[in-house]
């Protein structure tokens, strides 16, 4: 039996006679899957943290699934017209010692209740069984959500026409399943990287990328132009390096353990090729044009912002004990996603990212990341983080174009105004025109290869992959 429907029913939400509270404890109900299931059913629910919001939509719902209050936080007028109902681990068919409660954290005890709930048998959970029934439950949880992100990528993957909003959704799906693939231990099907990428380059040439920059948002160049609009008085740009839609995975695991809060999680696209000098230019300057040519990003950022601000390029490390004006722009750099990817060396028969995301994530556990950021949150700053570019594991070609490459560690990407050499890597690699841009064109290296020995495995960037081209852009609080 689904959890949902379990869960629903021990709500006793399947014979609803009177309105009713539910007092969620650990926020299971706002999972989408349980959401779908109750909308399916009829009910017309709310879900909110705001006693307010419960007074002022009283008489529209039938339920309201309520989180971070207590019962007696209630008015008496709406506890005495309704049923109120704690969901607690009690009700999910377990007892959890609170040593044990304590340690795991929101997302793994939801999984574990998930479980219990489908198992639909009572468990006493303490330190000796936690992580047992753990591993299970999470092991379930992951297998369950592939095949849901299967299903919905592929549904966008066999459609006709392409739209910017399909390739976010799709990167979005995508992230999750390749993320789900790397808490199974298991390499992703070949298949969806490559429909995944197959659907970017359809994208690309059909001129839909080069539409996204006539758009007001959504791509790397606007967000300089967003935040200021927005007119807070202290604002922190923060890049890290490298950090693809795979590998924000593994920093809002991390942000979780220390109870950075995301707001606000969304994609947009880098340029092409997919490098730092260009990218990460475009990121802090909020131009596209000139980074082709070569700008400082520190002169542009404080050129951007200085109008309103008194800018600060702030250096990991030394952040904390920093002291800010009350109009405040601050641009941070973070490289220890590019570093490790560029650092990383294949073992034999190893064609994923599931050790090097395994490294990573052991890497930035022990950093201070999340200590300055949450210094950062407390001096009254608004935060946004997102990355240059991403990067991918790619094979090399045996092509050797070394000489034209934009950076040492862009594997993927040349720059050419010269029509011979334009000409001589046709047939080799894919040529595209680059928005705003007329005396450039980028020759990118086909599929997920790399200019590089013949065979040789790396992870790297500068191509039109889904983990490239596309970054995302979040917004976290405390």
């Amino acid at each position: 039996m689904f959890w949902q429907k379990t869960l629903f029913e021990r709500l006793e939400l399947d014979s609803l006679v009177k309105k009713r509270i539910v007092l969620d404890k650990y926020g299971l109900s706002k999972d989408e899957r349980f959401k779908d299931y109750v909308e399916k059913q009829g009910l017309a629910c709310y879900f909110t943290d705001n006693i307010d919001e419960i007074v002022e939509n009283f008489g529209n719902y039938s339920v309201f699934f309520v989180y971070n209050l207590r019962e007696s936080q209630l008015p008496y007028h709406i506890k005495s017209k309704t049923k109120v109902i704690l969901l607690d681990s009690r009700l999910c068919f377990c007892k959890i010692d609170n040593a044990v409660e304590k340690g795991l954290g929101k997302d793994k005890l939801k999984k574990i209740l998930t479980y219990t709930l489908s198992e639909g048998k009572f468990l006493y959970i303490n330190e000796s069984n936690a992580g047992e029934i753990l591993q299970k439950a999470e092991e379930i949880y992951f297998k369950n959500r592939v095949d849901t992100l299967k299903k919905e990528l592929e549904n966008i993957f066999k459609m006709d026409s392409i739209e910017k909003q399909h390739i976010f959704k799709a990167a979005e799906l995508y992230s999750n399943l390749i993320w789900c693939f790397f808490k199974l231990k298991t390499p992703p099907p070949k298949k969806f990287l490559t429909d995944a990428d197959e659907m970017i380059r359809r994208f690309i040439l059909s001129e839909g990328y080069k539409d996204s920059f006539l758009g007001l948002c959504n791509t790397i160049n606007r967000i300089v132009h967003e935040i200021k609009k927005k007119k807070l008085d202290k604002i922190a740009l923060i890049c890290f390096d490298g950090m693809g839609i795979i590998e924000w995975n593994v920093l809002k695991e991390y942000f979780n353990k220390h109870d950075v809060k995301v707001m606000r999680e969304g994609f947009i696209f880098t340029l092409i090729p997919t490098a730092t000098f260009n990218c990460r230019s475009s990121l802090f300057s909020g131009k596209i044009e000139e980074c082709y040519r070569g700008i400082d990003e520190n002169k542009e950022f404080i050129g951007a912002f200085s109008d309103v601000y008194k800018t600060y390029i702030l250096k990991p490390g030394k952040i904390i004990g920093e002291f800010f004006d009350d109009k405040s722009a601050v641009k941070i750099v973070y490289n220890i996603f590019d570093d490790n990817s560029h650092a990383y060396v294949f073992s034999n028969y190893e064609e994923s990212k599931n050790i090097f995301l395994e490294n990573l994530a052991r890497q930035i556990d022990v950093s201070n990341v999340a200590d300055e950021i949450i210094y950062l949150l407390k001096q009254g700053f608004k935060i946004f983080i997102s990355s240059d570019h991403g990067c991918v594991v790619s094979k090399g070609n045996g092509i050797r174009v070394d000489k034209y490459l934009i950076e040492e560690k862009c594997g993927r990407g040349v720059l050419a105004k010269d029509s011979i050499l334009i000409d001589k890597y046709k047939d080799m690699a894919t040529i595209l025109d680059l928005p705003f841009v007329s005396n450039l064109k980028a020759i990118v290296a086909k599929d997920r290869e790399a200019f590089y020995t013949k065979d040789k495995l790396e992870i790297t960037h500068g191509g039109i992959s889904i983990e490239e081209i596309i970054v995302p852009l979040i917004e976290v609080n405390i």
